[in-house]
């Protein structure tokens, strides 16, 4: 029986609620992402359903995993956890015909879930190259990339055509390690894109 991955709909912002339902109710579950020590967003999470014994153990050595991929920056000091897929729940486990009305009836009644992706009969698993895209996402969740300022706040820039002027981030793409910051010009405040390298906190 093969151990694939599956994506698992859910409630928006339920996605940590119910990986915990999850990782919590059935037995040698495991989960990378969903480490209280590690992430103050599941640490912080302090309702979410719990499965009873007889429900964990109906699923036991079927659901062998489940994920909630996200990424780690630092804001206004701060490090910010945000999810990578807001509303998804990745789970490997063996799903066929002698298994799926095991988990329809004990996953699809956690509160928070939506739907299995692709339907609960006949569910479309991760292909292998999106498993490895997941797996390393995985791996990444606690690399922290580091920006001192969020939304919001006044910066200074350090470089180039406006350097010390002081201006206020308006968006922050770290893709591209760019900010939108709007500073005045001739008595207008404009929007510039300024390397998040080349500015500081005001």
């Amino acid at each position: 029986m093969s151990r694939d991955w599956y994506i698992l709909e859910t409630v928006n912002r339920y996605e940590i609620q119910v990986g915990l339902s999850i990782s919590c109710g059935i037995p040698n579950v495991e989960s990378t992402t969903l480490d209280p020590e590690q992430d103050e967003a599941v640490k912080n999470i302090k309702y979410y359903e719990k499965l009873d014994k007889e429900q964990g153990a109906l699923l036991e050595n079927i659901i062998h995993r489940v994920e909630v991929p996200a990424t780690s920056m630092k804001e206004r000091g701060k490090v910010v956890v945000k999810r990578l897929y807001p509303k998804y729940v990745y789970i490997q486990m063996d799903h066929d015909a002698g298994t799926k009305n095991e988990i329809k009836t004990v996953v699809n009644n956690i509160y928070g879930v939506i739907n299995l992706m692709g339907g609960w009969d006949h569910p479309q698993p991760l292909s292998e190259e999106e498993v490895q895209i997941l797996l390393k996402q995985i791996g990444e969740a606690q690399i922290i990339d580091s920006v001192e300022f969020a939304e919001g706040d006044l910066v200074r820039i350090l470089e180039g055509a406006f350097q010390d002027y002081t201006g206020r981030v308006q968006d922050i793409n770290l893709d591209k390690r760019l900010a939108g910051v709007t500073i005045p010009i001739f008595g207008k405040e404009t929007r510039v894109e300024i390397d998040i390298d080349k500015m500081v906190a005001a």
